[in-house]
């Protein structure tokens, strides 16, 4: 995982802040905030720590899809 966030994949804005949240006693879950545009991204688990809820909100932040065009074209 890079420590670095991609801009914002709705509208390119790089204000962004992380977060650590605690679910309850033991838990954590992570959201990256897009100060430009109030897009927000929550880690999809509840981790047993602030680092590994960091790891995995940054890891769905940056996450981009991959999908082309080419494989929407018929084949000739």
């Amino acid at each position: 995982m890079s420590d670095e966030l991609k801009p914002c994949p709705f509208c390119g804005g790089t204000d962004l802040d992380w977060t650590a949240e605690q679910a309850d006693a033991v838990t954590f879950f992570g959201q990256i905030h897009c100060n430009s545009c109030d897009t927000v991204v929550h880690s999809e688990e509840c981790w047993r720590s602030d680092e590994d809820a960091e790891i995995d909100a940054k890891d769905k932040w940056n996450f981009r899809s991959t999908s082309s065009d080419d494989s929407r074209e018929s084949k000739a």
